[in-house]
Parts: structure tokens; sequence; C-alpha cells
């Protein structure tokens, strides 16, 4: 996955090619299969991958479960991201009202 495409086509294609190998009897633990979603992501997505493995040290990676904390973290951004929008949008208006 390059930097900037969406996470969640990453993940869909992601499941479209293991759906695809298991269509042709290639299985691979979950756990495997994890792994190599947490390793096909982006450079900017490093401190969720040393998160998940660090956390995960003594216990058996899940790929549900790694699907969740990605989907919670683009979550987690998004809400960041609109809360940073809205309140420079505030920040502008109130500039506005006060100088005019």
């Amino acid at each position: 996955m390059g930097e900037g495409n969406s996470i969640t086509n990453h993940i869909s294609e992601f499941n479209t090619i293991i759906a695809q190998l298991t269509s042709v009897q290639i299985k691979f633990d979950d756990e495997v299969k994890a792994l190599i979603l947490l390793s096909s992501l982006p450079e900017s997505w490093s401190a969720t991958v040393t998160a998940v493995s660090n956390s995960a040290s003594n216990s058996k990676l899940k790929l549900d479960n790694i699907r969740y904390l990605i989907f919670e973290d683009v979550r987690r951004k998004s809400l960041r991201e609109s809360s940073s929008s809205s309140s420079g949008s505030t920040l502008s208006t109130e500039t506005k009202v006060r100088s005019g």
C-alpha cells in the first residue's frame, strides 16, 4: 500500500486476495494473515504496527483484532481532523465578528 491511499480500500483488497488464495486451497493461519496485513501498511502506520506488535508479544495476533485496531485508528484520526478543522473555522468566525 502506498502512502495516501485509503486504508479501507487497502483492507478490502487484502481481503479479496486472501479469498482468492483460499479458493485455490492456499490457506494461511490467522496469525500469518494478521502479520501480512500489518507488514503491508505504509511507513506512516509504523506507530500503530509497533504498538500492536508490542501489545501482542505473549499472545497470537488475530486478523479481526488487527482490522478493528486499524479502523479505530482511522476513526481517531478522522475525529482529530474534523475537530481541528471545526475549531479553525470557529476561530475564523470569531475573528471576523471581533474585527467587524
